[in-house]
């Protein structure tokens, strides 16, 4: 099947600050994902102007930045909301599903991992666009079966998180340890 069969696909919009607004809203960039998981945005912006759900991200949509960075496009997926409104940058694809037919994750994965690499073939450089995506082929596999394949996704991505986490505590032990040093080195010089 293919994508625009089983999901609604738009471009997110170009906002710019609007200084006459007390609304403030998450704006969704390439940089806020990575490896299918999307963390809360950083960028927050004024926003004074019409909201549709087309230009809000919703729980289950799928995020795919339209140029890669070196051989890799960007593929998130929204399993969670967060406590402002998230519009969706002009860089990025939605992908909103409109049948059951398909798990959202599993077809995160699934273009993230095969359909968007074989379509870069090695490319460096790609800007994809609403029509790439629409055309790429999605497997015909039984919903249960997407669904063992996601809880085994999901154990596989928060154990990567641990790990990463881990990582980046072991970096800062270190970088602490080393100051220590540097500032009883200091000292003794004095």
């Amino acid at each position: 099947m293919l994508v625009k069969n089983a999901f609604r696909v738009s471009c997110g919009h170009n906002y710019s600050e609007v200084y006459k607004s007390d609304i403030y809203v998450y704006q969704l960039n390439v940089t806020d994902f990575d490896d299918c998981v999307i963390s809360k945005p950083s960028k927050t912006i004024k926003y004074n102007g019409k909201v549709s759900d087309k230009n809000v991200l919703s729980l289950n949509d799928i995020i795919i930045s339209k140029t890669t960075k070196g051989k890799k496009a960007h593929v998130g997926y929204v399993s969670q909301l967060f406590d402002k409104d998230t519009f969706i940058s002009n860089n990025l694809i939605v992908l909103r599903s409109s049948t059951d037919k398909y798990d959202p994750l599993f077809v995160a994965e699934y273009l993230d991992k095969i359909i968007i690499p074989e379509k870069l073939n090695g490319k460096d450089n790609y800007k994809f666009e609403k029509d790439d995506i629409e055309k790429m082929e999605l497997p015909d596999i039984p919903l249960d079966e997407q669904k063992k394949l996601v809880s085994f996704f999901s154990l596989i991505n928060k154990r990567t998180a641990l790990y990463k986490e881990i990582i980046d505590n072991n970096n800062k032990i270190k970088l602490s340890l080393l100051e220590r040093l540097k500032q009883e080195e200091k000292h003794e010089n004095n």
